[in-house]
């Protein structure tokens, strides 16, 4: 029986994966910093873990990104929009009792005032964000925290993301079901993910649902 769901945010409940990526250009361009790596197949990890990256290995420059990102992501932040049915899909769960977890790579500041621009705060039981933990996805530790505060063993518990760090930590922390929504970056690693369910969006998920718990 399903107990809990540990929920993605930037990307997967929230359309907020082209704001950080267009927060994270402007920091670069602010700095003058010509990156080596591409922007978007850094998302969906720590920003901190983003920022190294970028900088090549400069802590001191990194430092400087992060704060500058952070400066542009709070300017962008109210256009941020829910994902096609996310509310309806926490509004199911904590209809059906199935307890949440939002688990974030974003910092607590970025992960609070998405979840409060997208009325979504209010329909989830927990947030485990970047801040939280000591190793960010694919690592599982930010998952195992979302568990114990669910009160929920792995086998009974959802994991629902949109990248392969998402999946890395739900399938490293021995989630029973693991739901991967397209994402455009990712179509040319859907076929790595064997453990995963692929969906075409959260609307899929929320209709499974209530058909399971209806008895259907």
């Amino acid at each position: 029986m399903l107990r809990g769901v540990v929920l993605d945010l930037d990307g997967t409940l929230a359309d907020t994966a082209i704001i950080h990526g267009e927060a994270w250009r402007r920091a670069l361009s602010d700095l003058g910093v010509q990156a080596s790596v591409d922007v978007e197949q850094l998302l969906g990890r720590r920003a901190p873990e983003i920022a190294f990256e970028l900088a090549g290995g400069d802590r001191e420059l990194a430092g400087r990104l992060l704060e500058r990102k952070n400066m542009h992501f709070k300017g962008l932040v109210n256009l941020a929009k829910p994902k096609p049915c996310a509310l309806e899909l926490l509004k199911t769960l904590r209809e059906l009792g199935v307890r949440s977890s939002v688990v974030t790579s974003s910092n607590r500041v970025s992960a609070y005032s998405v979840l409060e621009a997208t009325s979504m705060l209010n329909l989830i039981d927990h947030v485990v964000t970047g801040d939280d933990v000591n190793r960010g996805k694919p690592d599982p530790e930010p998952v195992l925290k979302a568990l114990k505060l669910m009160n929920t063993e792995p086998r009974g518990t959802m994991g629902i993301g949109d990248t392969v760090y998402d999946y890395e930590a739900y399938l490293n922390a021995g989630l029973g079901i693991i739901v991967i929504v397209e994402n455009p970056l990712m179509a040319n690693r859907l076929a790595q993910l064997k453990e995963a369910i692929i969906v075409n969006d959260l609307c899929a998920i929320t209709k499974a649902l209530n058909v399971i718990f209806s008895g259907g």
